[in-house]
């Protein structure tokens, strides 16, 4: 897609996110657009800018780390799949689950979602995305956040009672051991999901 193509590709779909109702079937025909990320959220098409590269990489580093723990349970984790959510569609950063063909995995069947918050998905990784994973009975949730200097810490909740509670927390200080799922424990050192020149501050 040329840079023409793509500019037309961006202004049809700011066009669409102001139209709708969509359904999923209307969520998963769309065509990607490179550069964004776009969810199903109450019949809306939600778009996201492609996020900062320390993002991708504190995800794909973590998504090391869950697969390394998962694999010998026949699991695997993911990114940027899609996600029903009851009549939404997410995309998490990382996604624990059994391996499939399908094109979306229903929530049921996700065992832990991440997410790794940017400026732009404050309120729906703090908010909106954790309520409705709860909802649809994803047992785990973990949220990634970064501080002002860059290092995150990751928050760990579990569900309990129809919303998670928080179990455990890691970031520059403090590790922490944590469920996966209810057979695998990881113990999650934010240093190890840093760049090496990020290592060390």
């Amino acid at each position: 897609m040329d840079d023409e193509d793509q500019r037309e590709a961006v202004n049809e779909m700011s066009s669409a996110v102001q139209l709708g109702p969509y359904t999923l079937d209307d969520w998963l025909n769309l065509e990607p657009v490179e550069g964004y990320r776009v969810e199903l959220v109450d019949g809306h098409y939600v778009m996201s800018p492609a996020p900062a590269m320390l993002h991708n990489y504190v995800a794909d580093e973590l998504r090391v780390v869950l697969q390394n723990a998962v694999k010998w349970l026949g699991l695997v984790a993911v990114t940027g799949i899609n996600v029903r959510v009851g009549d939404r569609g997410y995309i998490p950063d990382v996604a624990v689950c059994g391996l499939t063909d399908s094109v979306v995995t229903p929530a049921e069947e996700i065992l832990l979602a991440v997410e790794v918050m940017s400026p732009s998905t404050v309120r729906a990784d703090r908010l909106e995305k954790p309520a409705a994973y709860a909802a649809a009975g994803i047992p785990r949730y973990w949220r990634v956040e970064f501080s002002t200097a860059r290092t995150p810490t990751i928050f760990c909740y579990e569900l309990d009672g129809g919303s998670y509670r928080q179990v455990a927390f890691a970031d520059g200080t403090a590790t922490a051991e944590v469920s996966v799922t209810d057979e695998v424990v990881v113990k999650l050192i934010v240093h190890d999901i840093l760049p090496p020149e990020r290592r060390s501050r």
